[in-house]
């Protein structure tokens, strides 16, 4: 019972430290934006709403079943007073009281509270077109939604990676200024024994110190950089849960030629999709028009399941069928398929137009990556000289033959260079994840990360 005990008592224990310990790789982000994330959330909900409205559009072909019940009560019986004619007829026959031979000639058409329920069908059979014409329309609106959500998880997945990797980003520049605030405790403590010797002036002590405060207050400053970023990430994710993130700044890699890119994104790119689809709905609306021209012919039915006290003109039941076709409507039809047709002709050029802006953009990305990529190659150079230059001012310093004042120069110079390697770094993913999901790349980035 005791080893029990002492067992649960060490899960206690462990189990907090793993929680702690929990890291969020950039394929878990993306797995938490997809669950969690409103504006994606709200675009799907889009694209059920269109899935039905497909449905919805299927059943006009089916006939329409409606049941009516109505009750109804008036100020008085309708009838008809015949009695005069029953008078004349009276005189004609010399009848001394036409009234107590012949009887009341006052009938009642309609007693003063009657009711029926009914059902009524119609059938719509010949429409020219006009259903499967918004059947295709309604299945073409769906895709469209589907861009559409497909559209914005590819701008919310650009959004993720520009947060993820700033946030990365932050705390290497975080262990960067530590590390550097380290390094020049560290050299001032060896100044402050210098000084204590005689070996260095007071000055040289004082630069000492004014350069590990300057670091310590960029150490702060990167921490409020850091919680900025996080912040940002967990906005987009909808999770704090996680201590670290495990997919680190990744290094320029081979990539395909520019062309590759512009070609698959003019193929795949959702705003272009978004558009040629749009083009083919305002077509539809130029055919939907002209088929308004063409009758509707349909089928009707209704049948009394009820009644009482109804006039007896009223049929039990009835059938028959009907066409209905507007002859004159003020010319709005004319202007409706011109309409339509300016609509079609207004998207046609919004593809013209878009497909030179995706080309520009994609080259834009191109010219950044490969900007990035000479920066950073440039930038690996100018560390390992100026980790040469930091050594020896360390060692001139400590033989009395340099300043602290250069001391501390070479180490701030190292740590900005590594600082712009970070944001080199950082150019270029960013610019890399843009350009994988312009030219549908993505999946294949996630999966080599």
């Amino acid at each position: 019972m005791r080893c029990l005990y002492q067992f649960g008592l060490s899960l206690l224990l462990i189990l907090p430290i793993h929680v702690q310990a929990q890291e969020l790789s950039l394929h878990d982000a993306v797995q938490h934006l997809e669950r969690a994330n409103g504006k994606l959330q709200a675009a799907k909900s889009l694209e059920k709403k269109s899935e039905y409205e497909v449905s919805q559009s299927r059943g006009r072909h089916l006939p329409n079943l409606d049941f009516n019940a109505s009750y109804t009560h008036i100020n008085d019986d309708i009838s008809i007073n015949l009695n005069q004619i029953r008078d004349a007829i009276g005189m004609l026959h010399q009848l001394p009281e036409p009234g107590a031979v012949l009887g009341d000639w006052q009938p009642v058409l309609q007693q003063q509270d009657f009711g029926s329920a009914d059902v009524t069908m119609k059938w719509p059979v010949f429409t020219g077109g006009k259903l499967n014409l918004a059947d295709k329309a309604a299945r073409l609106k769906s895709s469209a939604s589907q861009t559409q959500t497909e559209s914005t998880r590819e701008e919310l997945l650009a959004s993720l990676t520009e947060a993820y990797f700033r946030v990365r980003m932050a705390s290497e520049a975080l262990d960067l200024r530590q590390q550097v605030e380290n390094s020049v405790k560290v050299h001032t403590q060896n100044a402050e024994k210098l000084f204590e010797n005689g070996m260095i002036p007071k000055v040289e002590l004082l630069n000492a110190e004014v350069a590990l405060s300057n670091a310590q207050r960029e150490v702060q400053a990167a921490r409020r950089d850091l919680a900025l970023a996080r912040t940002a990430l967990n906005n987009l994710i909808g999770d704090e849960s996680y201590d670290s993130l495990s997919t680190g700044l990744f290094a320029p890699k081979a990539v395909q030629n520019l062309d590759f890119y512009q070609d698959q994104a003019l193929l795949t790119h959702s705003q272009l999709r978004y558009l040629r689809q749009q083009s083919e709905l305002a077509q539809l609306g130029v055919k939907k028009e002209r088929l308004s021209y063409i009758p509707d012919v349909a089928l009707f039915g209704k049948k009394y399941l009820y009644t009482n006290n109804l006039p007896i003109t009223e049929p039990n039941w009835a059938v028959g069928v009907g066409l209905s076709v507007n002859v004159f409507d003020g010319f709005r039809r004319e202007n409706s398929i011109k309409v339509a047709s300016a609509q079609a002709e207004q998207v046609n050029h919004l593809i013209t137009q878009a497909e030179r802006d995706i080309q520009t953009y994609v080259e834009k990305l191109y010219n950044e990556l490969m900007k990035q990529q000479e920066q950073y190659q440039s930038l690996q150079k100018d560390e390992k000289l100026a980790l040469e230059l930091k050594f020896m001012r360390e060692r001139a310093f400590e033989e009395g033959m340099g300043t602290s004042v250069n001391v501390v120069d070479a180490t701030v110079n190292l740590a900005s260079i590594r600082l712009k390697q970070y944001q080199a770094l950082y150019q270029y993913d960013t610019a890399f994840a843009r350009l994988a999901l312009v030219a549908d790349q993505w999946d294949e980035l996630i999966q080599n990360l």
